[in-house]
């Protein structure tokens, strides 16, 4: 750790900290697939694109019809 530190010029808590933090999260480097709130914020995000189109095609629809009454 001491060489480690000097050559890097970091506080060698710094590094105790860092290897701390690595051990505590490496399996989460090397899960598959989405977590569950993962899932449903995706899930979320499509519901949403899909009424904001629904919306822009009823949108465009009334344009064109009040276009037509004018």
């Amino acid at each position: 750790m001491e060489e480690i530190s000097s050559k890097y010029e970091v506080p060698v808590h710094q590094i105790h900290r860092w290897k701390k933090q690595a051990k505590e999260n490496m399996a989460k480097l090397f899960q598959r697939g989405k977590k569950k709130e993962e899932k449903e914020k995706d899930a979320l995000i499509e519901k949403l694109y899909k009424e904001l189109g629904k919306a822009t095609v009823e949108r465009d629809w009334l344009k064109k019809k009040l276009g037509v009454i004018e």
